[in-house]
């Protein structure tokens, strides 16, 4: 029996938390205490040398990024012990990288009926080449079968989901200030943004270091389907429960729908990734993505 660790990547708002909970059905999955470790994202933070060194404010941000937003932790505060315990845990992994991988070898290691375990952090879609290739070493040095999962969506509507999500979490007087269409227009504006749904950076970083056929690719817009549970059960070799595709994750309701204006701005600042994935799919994704116009260019272009 092979051991396999999945590394997921992304893309956020791309379906993993939804991923996430059908995999941790089944016992077969061993995934930790949490779905999202931020490690290496906040490595590369910390390495960069553009950035100051020695800047706490630096630091601060990688150790919120490795701190599960959802829980409403405070560092050292108002936390059980067992939190703490898992607190520790992550920070060793900033301390020593190795102490990352030994973790989910114990993982693997101290429960026989436990065939993967994992990390899905959306965030590792923008990571480095070399990145990949630290992960890649680490885990075969301990003999895991790496699969990689990466998860797309059309990249102006997962754009659109995340300005809704942002609006989700705010507090009233936060949502005073809030307007969707200027925060998408600052996020086209900032790179480490708008590179999220630059899918093709990704693909190339990934293939360069990985086996294509270790890496599975799926599409948001046809993730809750029956097929798709098919698709990945043949891709990990594993036995997977039933997947539920009602708790569809993350979709744009009628009443939300991206604005025709500034779909066609995001679609144009995306071209690049819709060309790229074009004639990477051909009809299959000009079918499934609303970027495309029926003969399969680019909505917003000539």
């Amino acid at each position: 029996m092979k051991k396999i660790f999945i590394l997921g990547v992304g893309a956020q708002k791309a379906g993993t938390t939804w991923l996430h909970r059908q995999l941790i059905k089944s016992a077969n999955f061993n995934f930790g205490h949490r779905k999202e470790y931020h490690v290496f994202d906040s490595i590369e933070k910390l390495n960069d040398p553009s950035r100051e060194k020695g800047n706490y404010s630096i630091l601060n941000n990688c150790i919120s990024s490795i701190i599960d937003s959802h829980s409403n932790w405070t560092l050292g505060r108002n936390i059980n012990k067992g939190q703490r315990r898992y607190q520790a845990i992550d920070l060793s992994f900033l301390d020593n990288i190795e102490n990352y991988f030994e973790y989910f070898n114990y993982l693997y290691l101290k429960d026989e009926t436990v065939q993967a375990v994992g990390d899905i952090t959306p965030q590792y879609a923008l990571l480095k080449q070399e990145t990949f290739q630290l992960i890649k070493e680490g885990l075969e040095k301990r003999g895991f079968d790496i699969k990689v999962i990466f998860l797309m969506r059309d990249p102006a509507e997962r754009a659109w989901s995340a300005a809704k999500y942002r609006k989700r979490n705010m507090t009233t007087k936060q949502l005073e200030r809030f307007d969707e269409v200027k925060f998408l227009r600052r996020q086209i504006s900032t790179s480490g943004n708008s590179n999220k749904s630059r899918y093709e950076d990704t693909i190339r970083n990934l293939e360069n270091v990985f086996d294509k056929q270790n890496i599975y690719y799926e599409f948001y817009e046809r993730l809750f389907l029956p097929e798709s549970q098919a698709r990945l059960q043949d891709f990990l070799k594993l036995q997977l429960f039933n997947f539920d595709g009602s708790e569809v994750i993350n979709s744009t309701s009628k009443d939300n729908l991206l604005p025709s204006d500034i779909n066609e701005e995001l679609v144009t600042e995306f071209q690049s990734t819709y060309d790229f994935l074009r004639h990477r799919y051909g009809k299959t994704i000009v079918n499934l993505w609303q970027g495309y116009k029926h003969d399969g260019s680019v909505k917003g272009t000539n």
